[in-house]
């Protein structure tokens, strides 16, 4: 299935950006808000810069295969940026994908890291440095995020063929790339 295959393919990055963004601090309550604002920028920086492109990439088929009009999160994490205090600026790049299956790569990343959203939000609120916190972005699908997950997973999986898995692969790549060459605001 391609969800094995990208998850098997990306760990490495996978790894690399959670040692990049602190993730393991999260539980030992040693991450900072500072830590918080770098991840949730680069974040805010791979939305910003690929929400348009995906939208183009994806087939209408698809997008409403997935209700992708109810996973654009660009609002809800500039709100966040802005209680933050931090500046509204990504790049002006907009990145032009080659496929569908590359933009499916992207969204991959960005669901995935959705998926660990509720999970970090709630060690996050136990850490008294984000006592008031609303952590509206890693909560964004509230109690409804596995099943937003498995049916994105369901959808790549049942829309490509092993052949296609590498193009898919790469657009995984891009994300990941694109998070660890980050630099901050």
């Amino acid at each position: 299935m391609l969800s094995d295959y990208l998850k098997q393919n990306s760990k490495e990055q996978h790894a690399s950006l959670e040692e990049k963004y602190k993730s393991n601090h999260i539980f030992d309550k040693t991450y900072r808000l500072q830590d918080y604002k770098k991840f949730i920028y680069a974040n805010y920086a791979l939305h910003h810069s690929f929400e348009v492109p995906l939208e183009q990439a994806l087939s209408e088929e698809f997008k409403s295969s997935i209700q992708y009009k109810e996973r654009k999160k660009l609002v809800t994490i500039e709100n966040e940026i802005s209680a933050l205090g931090l500046p509204l600026r990504g790049s002006s790049e907009l990145y032009r994908l080659e496929s569908e299956a590359q933009a499916i790569g992207i969204l991959y990343v960005m669901e995935g890291s959705t998926l660990g959203g509720n999970i970090i939000k709630k060690q996050l609120s136990k850490n008294e440095e984000f006592a008031n916190m609303e952590f509206n972005f890693l909560g964004i699908y509230g109690a409804e995020v596995g099943n937003y997950w498995k049916n994105f997973i369901s959808q790549i999986n049942d829309k490509f063929q092993e052949e296609s898995y590498p193009n898919v692969l790469t657009g995984t790549m891009i994300a990941y790339t694109f998070l660890q060459n980050f630099k901050g605001y």
